[in-house]
């Protein structure tokens, strides 16, 4: 089997003084000639980092060489560490983390590196909170996706703390969150991940509970206390021109439950993948189901 090629992996200013750590893996195996197919681009949701997607990339790029895909398919992954997160540098000014921002970064990003001198479609791919700053930067970009992969998020419901400003939780003093940093990352990993996670991948969950207890807590506040979920989706969905989205959910999933998904599907009127024993982090519980209906989405563009 062909390893996977990593094209670039760096910290690189994408605005002035926004810095973003990026990485761009080359996925399929068609010829060292070849130029990709298709870009896809990972966007991760709130205090979270590109590593979620790790595992979920490797298992995509198994079945484009193990005949379970498509061998001549050539993939050019991108993902990237939002301002705060991961390996890209914290500023210290609440306003830096509003979606706004983030959209900037992101057509930055998409501008001057990802589709530059390229004529491969782009597909984006978001979780959780992710997909809202997608929606947005389609409201406005002149480099519109070609299709959409929805994961594990929803439309606004502040039945499930999915509204503006964020759960209540992040608006106490920053004292306190970081007195309560490991109770609530505990708390996180027993809702964000199945039962079957837990009793069959232990290392995964200590992987996550190391991330988890390293966020920046006053940058999850800023984070949480910027969410807008998107409203303008008859809007969004007139000027849409690509390809119907992939909606996923994990069965499991306490974060933002499943019938929120549900919801989302609703608005985008297409069926809800489910995927069983899988929770929130659904493309590091089951990267391989994820893999393959991510796949037959791409190979039907």
């Amino acid at each position: 089997m062909t390893d996977m090629k990593e094209e670039f992996c760096n910290l690189i200013e994408v605005r002035p003084g926004r810095h973003l750590f990026v990485r761009n893996w080359r996925l399929g195996d068609p010829g060292d000639d070849a130029q990709p197919q298709i870009r896809l681009l990972c966007i991760h949701g709130t205090a979270a980092n590109h590593t979620q997607f790790l595992a979920f990339l490797e298992a995509l790029h198994d079945r484009l060489n193990t005949g379970t895909g498509n061998s001549s398919l050539l993939l050019d992954a991108w993902m990237y560490d939002a301002v705060g997160c991961g390996q890209s540098p914290a500023l210290q000014d609440a306003a830096a983390y509003r979606d706004e921002e983030q959209v900037q970064d992101m057509q930055a990003l998409i501008t001057q590196h990802i589709m530059l001198n390229s004529e491969a479609p782009l597909i984006m791919l978001g979780h959780s909170y992710g997909p809202n700053w997608i929606y947005k930067y389609l409201m406005q970009s002149t480099n519109p996706a070609k299709g959409l992969i929805l994961i594990s998020s929803g439309v606004e419901n502040p039945k499930y703390q999915m509204q503006t400003g964020g759960p209540s939780i992040f608006r106490l003093p920053l004292w306190i969150l970081k007195c309560l940093q490991p109770l609530l990352t505990k708390s996180f990993l027993k809702i964000g991940f199945a039962a079957a996670t837990h009793q069959r991948n232990p290392q995964l969950l200590e992987q996550a509970q190391q991330a988890n207890n390293q966020n920046d807590m006053q940058v999850v506040c800023y984070y949480y206390q910027s969410h807008a979920w998107f409203q303008h989706w008859q809007t969004l969905k007139t000027n849409y021109s690509g390809k119907a989205p992939l909606v996923l959910h994990g069965i499991e999933d306490q974060v933002i439950p499943i019938q929120c998904g549900q919801e989302l599907a609703n608005q985008w009127q297409v069926p809800l993948v489910e995927v069983a024993d899988a929770s929130h982090m659904v493309l590091q519980e089951q990267p391989d189901v994820a893999a393959k209906h991510v796949l037959e989405y791409l190979l039907n563009l």
